[in-house]
């Protein structure tokens, strides 16, 4: 049921219509052209339209594919990060090993200079007793070398007076 007051205008001609049938009867009974030009311009529509859906459904097909690659780059990573803690694990024990290492022979260091110390000490007390019996030896060289003198003078003496008793 149509409002008496209201009136539809054909856009083309101007005339007026009172029911929005009579006025869609009219334009395609008097003006076929407009109904194409509008299946026209709808169908434009629809082609731009189904060209948007074409493009989002490659550029969804698209991340779809960035996802997958970031899927495989990801685990990639996280086997790389697994490969580095075992790395990383493994040089510690070699580090912990090192050092372990080092300390032992800072340690037989230390005990190697105290022996060198101990020996040092001990050669310095060889060296003077070796010193000391140097000049005892030399002192009794000494005393055998005067020793013999008196002992070749007494006998020369002893010869004299044998020699002078003899006589």
């Amino acid at each position: 049921m149509a409002d008496d007051d209201q009136t539809f205008t054909c856009d083309i001609c101007g005339e007026e219509f009172d029911s929005q049938k009579g006025l869609h009867i009219h334009e395609g009974e008097a003006h076929p052209d407009k109904q194409v030009q509008e299946l026209k311009k709808l169908l434009e529509k629809v082609d731009k339209e189904a060209e948007k859906v074409s493009e989002i459904k490659q550029e969804k097909q698209d991340l779809e594919e960035k996802v997958d690659r970031l899927r495989d780059e990801k685990k990639n990573l996280k086997n790389t990060v697994e490969n580095l803690k075992a790395t990383k694990d493994k040089l510690k024990d070699k580090l912990d090993s090192k050092k372990d290492e080092i300390d032992d022979l800072e340690s037989e260091l230390d005990d190697e200079k105290e022996e060198e110390a101990e020996l040092e000490a001990k050669v310095s007390s060889q060296q003077r007793k070796i010193q000391k019996l140097k000049e005892e030896r030399d002192s009794l060289e000494n005393s055998l070398s005067e020793t013999d003198d008196l002992l070749t003078k007494l006998s020369h003496q002893v010869d004299q007076f044998d020699e002078d008793i003899d006589e």
